[in-house]
């Protein structure tokens, strides 16, 4: 107990891999970092193999279908003790998918002025081609359907929020 016996990390960023490799070190050949993605990597463990899944800003870009999937596979890999936990960016409830669009960009063009002009209309077309945040009540009610209850809001800041499921 409080202790990480063996962790499994995997990102499609092999940058990203290198800098948790980095971060992991202490727990030697431990710690098994895949550059795969998320789904591949539920869908291959044996089931109850996790006593944590985190996501990191990983689900809002999965399509509806494939996040449906996230959460099945999720519980399936979950030990029964096991916890769920999602940070990411989540629409507001009742905000419609150009809205949200329309108002993160605003706040980001407002807020993160150490970009350039470049650098920020980059970040809004991958946000526009690739962001497809929800609400956090219809990632509930997905999340329950694979059998994940109990949902605790651990933080929300504006869009981005954090919350825990359990089976």
């Amino acid at each position: 107990p409080g202790q990480i016996a063996e962790y499994c990390g995997c990102d499609l960023s092999a940058q990203a891999l290198e800098a948790a490799q980095h971060h992991l070190a202490p727990l030697g050949n431990r710690a098994r970092l895949l550059c795969r993605d998320m789904l591949t990597v539920l869908r291959e463990a044996p089931g109850e193999q996790y006593d944590m899944v985190y996501s990191s800003y990983a689900l809002h870009h999965l399509p509806r279908e494939e996040k449906q999937e996230f959460f099945i596979e999720c519980r399936r890999t979950l030990r029964q003790d096991g916890v769920l936990v999602i940070a990411d960016i989540m629409r507001d409830e009742g905000q419609s998918v150009p809205e949200y669009y329309d108002r993160y960009i605003e706040k980001m063009d407002a807020e993160w002025t150490v970009l350039s002009g470049i650098e920020r209309v980059s970040i809004q077309e991958h946000i526009r081609s690739c962001d497809f945040s929800e609400p956090p009540s219809r990632l509930q009610s997905m999340a329950e359907q694979a059998g994940l209850l109990n949902p605790v809001r651990l933080e929300k800041r504006t869009w981005h929020q954090a919350w825990c499921y359990r089976p």
